[in-house]
């Protein structure tokens, strides 16, 4: 209540000073709401916003701190040229969240009423929107589904007349999101599906994610192969092939200069004749961001998912990058025949680097001349690797420039790239066209959900070569020194130099372990398949489950639209209406007290505000003013004011007595 003269004006909760604690609130929510951006923006413009954060931290201590309008007009002038100087190029996703980022940091800075909270609030959902450009698992959706239920409850308090306990407000703010959960389920699952993507101003500027690359070095899986992060996830329709066919085929390498291996541009055209083989298998991936537009599919892919591209050489490219998880679909033949061999193909096959050392040419050349065919040539490789004293590690020793020769003949040591490489090269010294292929072997079956687990620890690089009666064939190097590896995963938390591989351990902490990490995956698969992946097509099944298959999308969305209306509808009919609206609790602490004095003829008039209404009971029975004024003045502090004595109003109403 603000005083005016000798009559009580009510004060807006808005124009009021916010207090401290409710300001510290909206800081701690709104650093929430900007975490998940640290690994997708600029830190620069992250940093600003936090300094921002932390500086009204300091202020809300030390409130003489505040700066001057003239101050903040410079910053946002500052804040905005900077966001404009380093943003290449200028109209993009990132620029303009960048900007949101900033600007919301100033205006956290110009807070000095509970108005300019309740628009940092709505700058705070803006946040958390555009974190979904970015971020879909499932574990980032339950936080900024916290935070904003937690900036709900700050909209709630400072929109209070009285102050209400902090535990009260989020527990009305969770009630608040539970009701909206069937609207937003309803919609979600009938309203029609999109076929593009649902934000036309869509981020495809994404920081590098781990994955295999469109080159191979000396090292370069190697180093992939130390991560434990899940590259992508597979469902099969029926059996899932033998563990020794899990090859998942990804970029494809022609080209060398003897320590680099490139993909072909020419090899990267459509695919003109269509593949054909035996036990063809169907299944669904869904597939980890990545920097690039390259899908995985089994080895060997029998046609492109959707509108992506088979390319001659079967490698598998969307026409967008994928930048969040990818749901597609797949089939592939593990037993296949490949078309004719063309002259371009067998040029890039048998191309060799600049230099290629005596030894390395010699071995090649020694096993075409006692072969008999291509076939013999390719068992002697294998006998040789296998024989030899080499050695699987994932620690090989650095090579010189020229590598091939330093690991056949000096350190015999090496990862699958070395095998693969050296194996290739090899080949082709001896007349026989051969190509470098690079993506995943296996996965880890998880039994919580009946779906494969492959990791960026299973990426695998092995070798193709053109036998004239057979076309192009699989040949696994590494298969010949360390067969455990088509069968078994790594084990990286086993030390020394040799490659272990994962063992089933049975202990109570080990089977723990495992079943918490198998049911958290299936979570989010299951998250995945029908969040994430709940594209039109699966749409489409749901609808033909509730016989409602044939219905024009149009008319689903009529529907879509018009059932909360109506649950809306039957809502105030049979509840709001009976029940009225909700009652004030001071109000309604208050009416034992306008019984009694109705008893003793003493009815409040309609127009009559309550202090009116107490000077004129004082007027009539000056014996019960001092026990009511004190009464109405609590009242209106509570009603009108900042008093939280509500418990001690409460009891006072019911004692009184005259």
């Amino acid at each position: 209540m603000a005083r005016i003269g000798r009559k009580w004006v009510q004060q807006s909760p808005l124009v009021q000073v916010p207090d401290r604690s409710l300001l510290l609130l909206l800081l701690g929510f709104m650093g929430l709401a900007a975490a998940p951006l640290l690994a997708h923006l600029k830190p620069q413009f992250i940093g600003l916003f936090y300094l921002f954060l932390l500086f009204k931290l300091v202020i809300a201590f030390v409130p003489r701190l505040q700066p001057h309008r003239f101050i903040l007009l410079a910053l946002t002038l500052g804040g905005f040229a900077l966001v404009l100087g380093l943003s290449q190029p200028l109209v993009n996703s990132q620029t303009g969240i960048s900007l949101l980022l900033v600007m919301a940091g100033l205006k956290l800075l110009e807070i000095t009423r509970r108005r300019d909270i309740q628009f940092s609030v709505l700058l705070g959902f803006f946040i958390l929107i555009t974190v979904f450009l970015y971020e879909d698992a499932m574990q980032m959706t339950l936080l900024l589904l916290a935070v904003a239920i937690g900036l709900i409850s700050v909209l709630i308090r400072i929109n209070s007349l009285r102050e209400i306990a902090y535990w009260r407000t989020a527990r009305q703010a969770m009630g608040m999101a539970l009701q909206a959960l069937p609207f937003t389920l309803l919609l979600f699952f009938i309203f029609p599906r999109l076929q593009g993507p649902l934000w036309a101003f869509h981020s495809t500027e994404q920081a590098a994610k781990t994955g295999l690359s469109d080159s191979v070095t000396p090292g370069s899986i190697s180093n992939l192969i130390q991560s434990r992060e899940t590259a992508f996830r597979v469902e099969f329709d029926q059996a899932k092939p033998p563990k020794a066919q899990l090859y998942w085929r990804g970029p494809v390498m022609w080209q060398t200069d003897g320590r680099r291996w490139t993909r072909s541009a020419q090899m990267m055209l459509p695919l003109q004749q269509p593949v054909t083989g035996l036990e063809s298998y169907s299944y669904r991936i869904f597939l980890e961001a990545t920097d690039n537009k390259r899908l995985i599919l089994l080895d060997l892919p029998a046609k492109a998912p959707g509108k992506a591209k088979l390319t001659r050489d079967f490698q598998v490219i969307s026409q967008e990058q994928v930048s969040k998880t990818k749901s597609y679909r797949g089939t592939s033949f593990t037993q296949y025949f490949s078309a004719d061999l063309s002259l371009d193909e067998r040029r890039l096959a048998l191309q060799l680097p600049d230099q290629v050392s005596d030894r390395v040419r010699d071995l090649a050349l020694g096993w075409r001349t006692k072969a008999s065919s291509d076939r013999a040539v390719v068992e002697q490789a294998l006998s040789h690797f296998r024989e030899q004293p080499f050695v699987y590690t994932l620690r090989p020793p650095l090579l010189g420039k020229d590598p091939t020769d330093g690991f056949l003949f000096e350190t015999r040591r090496g990862f699958c790239e070395h095998y693969a490489t050296s194996f290739t090269l090899l080949m082709r010294l001896a007349g026989i066209p051969s190509r470098l292929i690079t993506g995943y072997l296996g996965g880890e079956q998880n039994p919580r959900g009946d779906y494969l687990i492959v990791r960026q620890s299973d990426a695998h690089a092995w070798s193709e070569v053109w036998l004239e009666s057979e076309g192009w064939v699989r040949v696994d190097p590494t298969a010949a020194v360390a067969p455990e590896r088509i069968e078994q995963q790594l084990d990286l938390d086993q030390g020394g130099d040799r490659v272990g591989f994962v063992m089933q351990r049975n202990s109570f902490t080990d089977l723990l372990t495992r079943n918490l990490r198998w049911g958290l995956d299936a979570l989010n698969m299951s998250w995945y398949r029908w969040v994430i992946g709940y594209d039109r097509g699966a749409q489409r099944n749901l609808l033909e489950q509730l016989g409602l298959a044939n219905l024009p999308y149009r008319s689903l969305g009529v529907i879509a639209a018009f059932i909360p209306l109506a649950l809306l509808l039957v809502y105030y009919l049979f509840y709001y209406r009976r029940a009225g609206p909700p009652r004030d609790q001071v109000e309604q602490a208050f009416e034992p007290v306008l019984r009694h004095l109705i008893r003793l003829g003493l009815n409040r008039r309609p127009s009559e505000g309550m202090r009116d209404f107490g000077q004129r009971v004082a007027r009539i029975r000056p014996d019960i003013a001092p026990q009511l004024e004190p009464l109405i003045q609590v009242y209106v502090e509570l009603r009108y004011g900042q008093s939280n004595q509500i418990q001690d109003f409460i009891q006072s109403c019911k004692v009184f007595k005259v």
